[in-house]
């Protein structure tokens, strides 16, 4: 129901407006947690069958997002005109970049933690120190030099938070920073100057990034023919923006150049498993040759269960895992 794919389909909204009282209530705490309450009030705000107090509750924060996304709008204006004195013009990633150009064609629905910003390969270091010099402060654990981003600075006065980029994504590289700010497309945020990374670029950002949280990708390969299990601990705001795009720039995406930045990267298995998690859970249109299920290197590796770990991939595989474990404990079916 959550998904722009699959919204036309009576069944989905059927069964949303025929949840249970306590299945509502579930349902409100799973949009919570996961901040994609907005994007679900847009689908059933033509319908009060859903019950009143959780309706109420999802239309709430519809209208506090709003209001907190302009903020973040005006702040990026402010923040890219600051770092424009200094001859930067910030890459916008991920929520910053969905704000300024949604997919959707409505930037209230995005929920945002915080602005998220890539810069030049030597210049994040300058970046932070004129952003501390206007009033932002340090807060949180300083990571070392290599982690993908610097220290998370805060404006004090509303709590706005910002992160300079090196990388794009977690355990990206120069190599991949470069790449994203040569192919950035420039735009105008109020009087400012910034750039968004290519259409391919995003969707990778938003698949690769998500993958970097190992418990989560050790879930996504186990439990891909789950998604009553996999939905449980699956960033639903990350599968909602690159489904987002496949709805409605689908016309726009050259699937080709997609898989081969992504081989590029060394990420070719980790963009095919997202894509297809997002087809499982959204019903998104992707293309077979993305949306694949895969073995990552680091479950082919020695250990001793490997000949039981070889049978239980080749079940899963070919759908009969769920089976087979049915019938291991004498359940029907």
């Amino acid at each position: 129901m959550l998904s722009p794919c699959v919204v036309e389909h009576t069944q989905w909204r059927q069964r949303l407006l025929a949840l249970s009282e306590q299945d509502c209530f579930r349902l409100d705490a799973l949009v919570r947690y996961w901040h994609v309450a907005p994007a679900l009030w847009l689908q059933i705000r033509g319908d009060d069958r859903l019950l009143r107090p959780v309706r109420d509750t999802i239309r709430t924060l519809y209208w506090q997002n709003i209001q907190a996304n302009g903020r973040y709008q005006r702040a990026i204006a402010e923040v890219a005109a600051l770092l424009n004195g200094i001859g930067i013009e910030p890459i916008l990633l991920k929520g910053a970049a969905q704000l300024c150009d949604p997919p959707t064609g409505h930037a209230g629905t995005r929920y945002m933690h915080d602005l998220d910003l890539l810069v030049p390969e030597g210049r994040e270091q300058a970046c932070q120190e004129l952003l501390i010099q206007e009033g932002y402060e340090a807060s949180g654990y300083a990571f070392e030099p290599g982690f993908h981003h610097l220290q998370k600075l805060v404006r004090p006065a509303d709590q706005l938070m910002v992160e300079v980029h090196r990388f794009p994504w977690m355990y990206g590289d120069s190599g991949a920073a470069r790449c994203v700010v040569e192919a950035a497309l420039p735009i105008t945020v109020g009087a400012g100057r910034a750039r968004l990374p290519s259409l391919s670029h995003r969707l990778l950002i938003h698949a690769l990034h998500p993958f970097a949280d190992e418990p989560f990708r050790s879930l996504a390969f186990w439990q891909l023919h789950n998604p009553e299990v996999t939905i449980a601990a699956v960033d639903l705001k990350q599968v909602l923006d690159f489904a987002e795009f496949i709805a409605y720039r689908a016309a726009s995406i050259h699937w080709p150049e997609l898989l081969a930045e992504a081989e590029r990267f060394g990420r070719r298995a980790d963009l095919q498993q997202w894509a297809y998690l997002c087809r499982e859970l959204m019903a998104a249109p992707v293309p077979h040759t993305i949306a694949r299920w895969r073995v990552s290197r680091a479950e082919t590796r020695w250990h001793p269960l490997k000949p039981r770990r070889a049978v239980k991939l080749a079940l899963l595989r070919f759908g009969l895992l769920e089976r087979v474990q049915r019938w291991r404990h004498g359940e029907p079916g």
